[in-house]
């Protein structure tokens, strides 16, 4: 699919992580959290190998497509689920800041709780869906399947050159143990923090690990 946003970026989604051992699929959307396409194109030097969902797919023995978009809103997350099939063993959805504007030029929804509604509606039924979101406020809407608040590993541990720069990361202090940065906002440990944590909530009675 291919994406151009309101910030005349132009690029192609999803990027896809192939794990040759990889026994089951993941699908990720959401955010920048979830976004790797866009570094992929934009910057020289950029390798998957430093994020929570390269981690994951090592963890999990999986293969990973990465659906994310670099500043989506909640309207952009409806956008993209009503787009795709969800066909994946198992499916994370990372929520963003609730009042983010639609940053999908081709995408016309753009009520937030119409958005939220029709997220429930496509991932209701389907299994093996994890919600993420920053943190509990940004909880607006209580959806089905279980959820995980990754506030504690993006604050002691994000991206040491977006401390101070960005506003993901205004409540972060650097960790003077993470002496490399990654992708998604967090350092290299952070990441793989992140996916250990998720890897346990998806994969704890998974037998085919």
């Amino acid at each position: 699919m291919l994406i151009r946003t309101t910030k005349s970026e132009i690029y192609e989604i999803p990027f896809r992580y192939k794990n040759e051992y990889g026994k089951k699929t993941i699908g990720v959307y959401g955010d920048s959290f979830a976004c790797l396409a866009k570094h992929a194109k934009y910057n020289i030097d950029f390798s998957h190998e430093l994020s929570w969902m390269y981690y994951l797919g090592v963890l999990s023995n999986s293969s990973v497509d990465s659906w994310g978009i670099h500043g989506g809103s909640e309207n952009d997350l409806a956008f993209i689920l009503q787009k795709n099939e969800l066909n994946y063993d198992y499916s994370i959805l990372i929520h963003t800041n609730p009042l983010r504007s639609t940053r999908i030029t081709k995408n016309k929804i753009t009520h937030l709780y119409k958005s939220l509604a029709l997220i429930e509606v496509l991932t209701r039924n389907k299994k093996n869906i994890l919600h993420v979101f920053w943190n509990v406020e940004h909880e607006v809407y209580k959806f089905s399947h279980k959820k995980y608040f990754m506030d504690s590993i993006l604050k002691n541990h994000p991206n040491p050159m977006e401390v101070g720069v960005n506003v993901t990361t205004r409540d972060s202090t650097v960790n003077k143990n993470d002496q490399l940065g990654g992708n998604c906002h967090l350092s290299n440990r952070g990441n793989l923090l992140l996916a250990i944590e998720i890897n346990k909530l998806l994969f704890s009675n998974d037998e085919s690990i």
